[in-house]
């Protein structure tokens, strides 16, 4: 798909969520709630604390809570933004793609959201 703002990336369909999460970068946890997930990503719609510094390109491990258990997978954070009345507040970020077990696990957890509905 191709716009004004050039081609998209994502590969992906998205779907709103609304799950907790915990964000750990460098041994600093941020937390919050997903606005959504795709197989590929996910955007943190809040971030409680608001980051003092970049987080783009940095690493982290992202824990999202499912119905039962938390589940863990590896990140990498490719847009954050905080107090900007343009683009959303939160973080985007793209789930590793050497961690094919969080994978399964994350379309798990998307799955048990978009059944209680």
């Amino acid at each position: 798909m191709t716009s004004t703002t050039g081609k998209e990336k994502r590969r992906h369909v998205r779907w709103p969520i609304d799950l907790k999460y915990v964000l750990i970068i460098e041994g600093q946890e941020f937390s919050g709630k997903l606005g959504n997930i795709s197989l590929s990503g996910a955007f943190l719609e809040t971030m409680t604390p608001v980051p003092t510094e970049p987080l783009v390109p940095k690493q982290g491990l992202l824990k999202i809570k499912g119905n039962d258990d938390w589940v863990s997978v590896k990140c990498n954070i490719i847009y954050s933004k905080a107090h900007n009345p343009v683009f959303p507040e939160g973080a985007g970020v793209a789930f590793s793609e050497d961690d094919k077990d969080s994978g399964t696990a994350i379309w798990n957890v998307v799955m048990e959201y978009l059944a209680k509905d």
